[in-house]
């Protein structure tokens, strides 16, 4: 054992008391050592260390607490919990001299936190649904769906803070944003709390362009007020809870703390996601190696990198090769720990020109009992994430940046999906399974607009099920923009038979029919989708476009208003609303319709016209 000469708190003797060890308790101990807080028990006494003191010793020396991933190379990070060499030494040599401090009664604690919230009291908290997560069973997904109250005008986020009130059969948290109803229509379809599944067809979105979420050990970003993102007060958070069976029923809901900035922003960062959706560790191989890269093209400045894996995960490395050839390190984990995940904040930010190329290195050992493990989102999957928070020079580098982070993340998920194909393609017996890997493929060409590929792909689903509805449906939408109108209505139209309680087939239905110029059968249709759903904006403002191009104008401005008063952020209602009104000579209310469209709309050209237009009806 290091004898120790001078501590932090000052001079110490060769036996420490409790008064040189409560400092150091306070800043590395306490935050979530309380009563209540997240550790489980307290260490803010003497008497609390006591029965613990060779568990506290041991953990201490190997350096598992305080918990801290990053090692070697590393940087520094926001808030390192490592302790100092002279104090650790301080507290092991307490803790072998048995505590010293117990038997005074006159000890002062160390002082808690003067929240539980690790942010401290959150000027807005939403609540959660609860979900009952089964003793045992396969993992469970769910996506709850909390409308936002309390906000009356749209407000700044400087930070989340997630609290799940189980958090010990929650595997992670993904929160998102909907500013439409199309998460509340899929949470009202579902009996359950929320609904269910990993990808959905919800508009729900990560909020300004940063991944909000929690997984075990994480800290509380406090986020910064340059970076903060706009929360409509009609907006729904959308938190998708992976939650994971651990022998006893449980009940888990969310606390989302909302931590507001006064100013709008001046920055929005790019999340860019390295890893490999083709992850493979076959049973057999002791070691498995997940490489990635991405070539920067433009010059961002890189503050922070947040790695992500499961449990075969055991070393973790992240660097970036300069174009002069220097090597900079940005992240080793040499001991992967699942249980300790967390985002690191670089604490001197730094600049990468154009042309760096920013790679990763995770490896990973073989599972036990022997098996192959794929990429997935399962607790028996594997998963290869890191995802680094970029700002570029400014808004034509930062579409640029944005773009190129896109295309690298569709790109690794095709050959994922491709991979996916091949092997339920080699088996008989997984005919529904290549049906559904063909579909997804197709999913993610139609993003990529590879629209043939996208055709083939949904093609090959539908000949092993020509029931498909979703094939049928992406099938037709693909044709419909494409221009081909009878081959869009005879996969849609099969698509609504098959499912003809389905307000999202006859929407689709009515679509088509209104893309062909059939207004007549478009608003039959769009009026069948509003005795299903009445709520549906959507409906509403095709309604209205139907309805103006038959010539009925003051019917379709009733139809917009609808729109616009269900989904106040519909901005084509808006517009469409104050063309209308322009038509009719309405120009007071026009007026008002192009100011709400330009509010959403702040900086888009698109307008320009329409301002034109209501600037000449106003002379």
């Amino acid at each position: 054992m290091l004898t120790l000469g001078t501590a932090a708190t000052g001079a110490l003797g060769s036996e420490p008391e409790w008064d040189d060890i409560r400092p150091i308790v306070e800043r590395r101990c306490a935050s979530c050592h309380f009563s209540g807080g997240p550790a489980g028990f307290a260490l803010l006494e003497p008497r609390h260390f006591r029965p613990r003191r060779r568990q506290i010793e041991n953990a201490l020396r190997s350096g598992e607490m305080p918990p801290w991933l990053p090692r070697g190379s590393s940087p520094d990070f926001v808030g390192d919990r490592r302790l100092e060499p002279r104090e650790l030494d301080a507290l092991i040599d307490w803790l072998e001299a048995g505590t010293p401090g117990i038997e005074s009664e006159e000890s002062t604690p160390a002082k808690a936190p003067e929240s539980s919230w690790q942010l401290g009291p959150p000027d807005l908290v939403i609540r959660t649904e609860t979900v009952v997560v089964p003793a045992a069973g396969n993992d469970v997904f769910r996506n709850l769906v909390s409308p936002v109250t309390g906000l009356e005008a749209p407000a700044w986020v400087r930070a989340i803070e997630i609290r799940p009130s189980s958090p010990e059969v929650v595997h992670h948290v993904v929160l998102t944003v909907d500013e439409t109803p199309s998460s509340r229509r899929l949470d009202a379809a579902d009996p359950q709390p929320g609904f269910s599944g990993m990808e959905t067809a919800s508009n729900a979105r990560s909020p300004g362009g940063s991944f909000v979420g929690w997984t075990p050990g994480k800290s509380a970003d406090p986020g910064r007020a340059e970076v903060a993102w706009r929360l409509a007060p009609h907006a729904d958070f959308v938190a998708l809870l992976h939650l994971l069976p651990s022998g006893t029923e449980r009940s888990v809901g969310l606390e989302i703390g909302v931590h507001f900035a006064e100013e709008p922003p001046t920055k929005q960062p790019v999340a860019l996601r390295l890893g490999s959706m083709s992850l493979e560790i076959r049973e057999g191989v002791e070691e498995a190696v997940v490489r990635d890269r991405f070539e920067l093209p433009v010059t961002a400045r890189l503050t922070s990198v947040y790695p992500h894996a499961h449990y075969l995960a055991r070393r973790l490395e992240a660097w970036a090769l300069l174009p002069t050839g220097e090597r900079m390190p940005l992240l080793e984990i040499p001991a992967w720990d699942f249980h300790w995940q967390d985002q690191y904040r670089l604490a001197a930010p730094v600049t990468l020109p154009a042309g760096t190329t920013l790679e990763m290195r995770y490896s990973y050992s073989a599972a036990t009992p022997p098996r192959t493990v794929r990429f997935g989102p399962s607790s028996f999957d594997e998963m290869a994430d890191l995802w680094l928070e970029l700002f570029a020079v400014g808004p034509d580098e930062r579409r640029a940046l944005e773009t190129a982070a896109r295309e690298h993340q569709l790109s690794n998920a095709e050959t994922g999906l491709r991979q996916e194909v091949a092997r339920f393609a080699e088996s008989a017996e997984t005919a529904q399974q290549l049906t559904e890997a063909y579909f997804r493929l197709a999913g993610n060409l139609l993003q990529q607009r590879k629209s043939s590929e996208a055709t083939e792909a949904l093609e090959a689903a539908l000949d092993l099920d020509a029931q498909h509805v979703g094939a049928l449906t992406n099938l037709g939408n693909l044709r419909l923009a494409e221009g081909d109108l009878d081959g869009a209505l005879s996969a849609l139209e099969r698509a609504a038979a098959l499912e003809p309680e389905s307000g999202d087939a006859l929407f689709n239905v009515a679509n088509a029919h209104l893309a062909s110029g059939d207004a007549e059968r478009a608003l039959h249709g769009f009026d069948a989708v509003l005795e299903r759903t009445p709520e549906r904006d959507g409906a509403w403002l095709n309604r209205g476009i139907a309805l103006h191009r038959s010539g009925r104008l003051e019917a379709a401005i009733d139809s917009f208003r609808r729109a616009a008063t269900i989904e106040p952020g519909n901005v084509a209602a808006w517009i469409n609303l104050a063309w209308t009104l322009l038509a009719v000579e309405e120009t007071l209310e026009a007026r008002q319709a192009f100011e709400r469209a330009r509010k959403l709309l702040p900086d888009d050209g698109r307008l320009d016209a329409l301002a034109e237009a209501v600037a000449r009806a106003e002379r």
